[in-house]
């Protein structure tokens, strides 16, 4: 979609990023970022001006007038606000910096950042003022383009989970991330020596996401280099289709920026193939838990019984091997639900 001006970012947040708030409030893991070149106004168009409101503001109302409609759930909100400078990670929430320097670790396949401060909001002021507290401590500086120029990647996300107001519905617990993002400019060779090195690191990481983008659009992809940026690592699993996904690509009007301009149309033009297959993401409470293990502790037992009746001997070698390691597959499943089964159960309520 091209906006044209004298467009309004409400207007682009009403079109674009509004449904993707919407998916997240029902358990779909949504990520919204901000693209373009240095001056092109990435970060107006996120955090915006009391004016107008920015794509950030506009989604944390969002959110709560969401969660204001919605009498049958209860939701939990919490928020993070990570910086990625000259490719080290900050916690820009961490304001006593009593923690560890935050890191990337994977789990199962999933990225998380750990320590990280997780502060729980219940208002969009509360949101707002964390936003604002800790863009205070974001690394910004003067460039030959901006006098105020935003020198990291920062990704501020909320957290939410939501169960039935009702107590039922203990399989219906939903939790996602909501991810937005503002993007450091790309950047050309630069006067001052610190805006040179950071521009560096800026551009390589910027690199890294075009790389991972164009792996993205192969029909037959191959290794997908996401470990080749802290932000590419950070972003992987949205990018590898875990999340919705909206980019926001910003152009400069004047021709001496037309190289830029072009490269940043290439980049929106190559995103705009990339297919995702996000899903709703849903915890299961303890007693989900014991109910489905139950339900496959009898399953097992049945097709055990079913084996006994037709004459299988459970604790003796079979003369069909096939059938022998069937059986053998189906105790070891039966024995390996029944003690986690017996632990849930066990386990005192807190």
């Amino acid at each position: 979609m091209l906006l044209k001006q004298p467009s309004k970012t409400p207007d682009l947040y009403s079109s674009q990023v509004a449904p993707l708030v919407e998916k997240a409030m029902n358990g779909f893991n949504s990520t919204v970022f901000a693209y373009g070149q240095t001056g092109s106004g990435k970060s107006f168009t996120m955090t915006g001006h009391p004016a107008e409101l920015g794509i950030i503001p506009c989604a944390v109302d969002g959110v709560f007038d969401a969660i204001t409609v919605d009498m049958d759930r209860a939701f939990l909100l919490r928020v993070s606000y990570i910086e990625i400078y000259n490719e080290t990670l900050r916690d820009l929430l961490n304001f006593k910096k009593n923690k560890d320097a935050p890191a990337i670790h994977t789990n199962k396949g999933k990225v998380y950042v750990e320590p990280l401060v997780e502060e729980i909001v219940s208002t969009p002021q509360d949101v707002m003022k964390l936003l604002s507290k800790g863009n205070e401590g974001r690394k910004v500086g003067a460039t030959d383009w901006n006098d105020r120029s935003s020198r990291s990647h920062c990704v501020f996300t909320i957290v939410i989970e939501s169960r039935p107001r009702d107590g039922d519905g203990d399989d219906d617990i939903r939790l996602s991330r909501l991810n937005l993002i503002d993007l450091a400019g790309s950047e050309k060779a630069v006067s001052d020596l610190e805006r040179r090195g950071e521009g560096k690191h800026i551009n390589q990481s910027l690199l890294a996401l075009r790389e991972v983008i164009n792996k993205l659009t192969e029909k037959k992809r191959s290794h997908i280099p996401y470990r080749n940026s802290k932000l590419t690592h950070l972003l992987e699993n949205a990018l590898g289709g875990d999340s919705n996904i909206c980019v926001i690509c910003t152009i400069s009007a004047e021709e001496e920026h037309a190289s830029e301009t072009l490269e940043t149309l290439k980049f929106a033009g190559r995103c705009s193939q990339v297919e995702t297959k996000a899903k709703k993401n849903l915890l299961s409470s303890e007693r989900a838990l014991i109910r489905a293990k139950d339900a496959e502790i009898d399953e097992l037992k049945n097709r055990l019984q079913h084996l006994v009746s037709d004459g299988v001997r459970l604790d003796a070698p079979s003369s069909s091997s096939h059938v022998s390691e069937v059986s053998c597959n189906m105790l070891r499943q039966y024995r390996k639900l029944t003690i986690p089964a017996g632990r849930l159960r066990r386990r005192p309520r807190e």
